[in-house]
């Protein structure tokens, strides 16, 4: 067990990219602050949501454990970009 990891939901299938792409998601705290940039590589297309889902481990770029609350993400691919609202409980 690597410890706890956050689910990122996959985009719905009306507004996934098109293509395979490069793909980054950013995570910001609510004052806008950056905490983590997941750098995700190049990314085929998957055929189900599970297979499309991003996992974070929670954790800021310095190895900080955040605390329980509410996150924005952005997803960034090759012509898509999307932020949403994300809530942490532990």
């Amino acid at each position: 067990f690597l410890g706890r990891q956050w689910l990122i939901p996959a985009a719905s299938p009306r507004t996934t990219c098109v293509r395979a792409a490069e793909v980054s998601l950013t995570i910001y705290d609510t004052a806008g602050r950056l905490l983590r940039r997941l750098d995700l590589g190049f990314r085929e297309l998957a055929p189900t949501a599970e297979d499309r889902a991003i996992y974070w481990d929670g954790r800021t770029q310095s190895g900080e454990q955040v605390a329980s609350g509410a996150y924005f993400y952005t997803l960034k691919t090759a012509g898509y970009v999307s932020t949403q609202k994300m809530i942490i409980l532990k």
